[in-house]
């Protein structure tokens, strides 16, 4: 189950980059495709997540007691602000190669847990149970708006009506 769940991880990992082929810088920072948030911010926000992740991880691990990055901030919105907000002046290489350390970070350190008793025993690696088994329907769900940039504005319109149908959040 563990390895099932890591490798969930990485599959939805490489679709999010997969879907920046092609696309220049500019675009990719200047083109809004989730709200008003680019892919670059996108691409942040999923940095800021992978940083989150990790460090309740390594709470669990020191023994320490587990507080989310975003507890105390509202749906975790205005956490989302900020931790894009801190990112802004960084350009996309940079951003993509904090994802990636981030991400290499994150794996590393679920691969170090045996597969039995992960940070939140058997239930670490179950997508339904784990506190952070949401973590992979979260890729994928940004990687359909990032997919947007390929597939063009129309794409990004059906988006948000569905997003606006079925009251997804679109973050």
């Amino acid at each position: 189950m563990k390895e099932d769940f890591i490798d969930l991880m990485r599959f939805e990992r490489r679709a999010v980059l997969a879907t920046l082929d092609g696309v220049d810088d500019v675009t990719l920072a200047t083109l809004p495709i989730c709200g008003d948030w680019t892919a670059k911010d996108i691409l942040a926000h999923l940095a800021s997540v992978d940083a989150a992740i990790l460090g309740v991880v390594r709470q669990v691990r020191a023994g320490e007691p587990v507080t989310w990055a975003w507890e105390g901030h509202p749906q975790g919105y205005d956490w989302n602000a900020v931790e894009v907000a801190s990112r802004q002046n960084l350009t996309v290489a940079e951003v993509r190669a904090e994802l990636e350390e981030n991400h290499r970070d994150l794996i590393a350190e679920l691969e170090s847990w045996p597969a039995d008793s992960g940070p939140f025993d058997p239930d670490s690696w179950d997508e339904e149970k784990s506190p952070f088994g949401w973590a992979p329907s979260h890729e994928r769900e940004h990687a359909e708006y990032l997919r947007a940039l390929q597939a063009g504005h129309e794409f990004l319109e059906d988006l948000d009506r569905e997003a606006a149908s079925t009251s997804r959040s679109r973050f």
